[in-house]
């Protein structure tokens, strides 16, 4: 009795399942698909993103700039601490 439910269950959601599926369809690709995208030179977004890259390169020279005086300043209270020793560390 039990077995004859189970397979009454079985056929009936076998015979509904490929009801249920959507079918599959293709799209053409929407213009808000990341990827390449040709910008002319003269372009107002080209433009643009000179400035911004003007404005990156800036901020990537601020920061190389503060981290190699960083560096410096490590080395020197390395040296410091290594050769006066105030602390008496060594």
């Amino acid at each position: 009795m039990v077995a004859s439910a189970v397979a009454a269950t079985v056929a009936t959601s076998t015979a509904t399942a490929p009801a249920a599926v959507a079918p599959t369809t293709t799209r053409a690709p929407s213009r808000s698909t990341p990827g390449r995208v040709k910008v002319k030179p003269d372009s107002l977004l080209a433009s643009r993103a000179a400035d911004e890259y003007t404005y990156i390169r800036g901020d990537l020279r601020q920061i190389a700039v503060t981290a190699a005086g960083l560096f410096a300043v490590l080395i020197v209270l390395w040296l410091f601490f290594t050769i006066v020793d105030p602390l008496g560390l060594y």
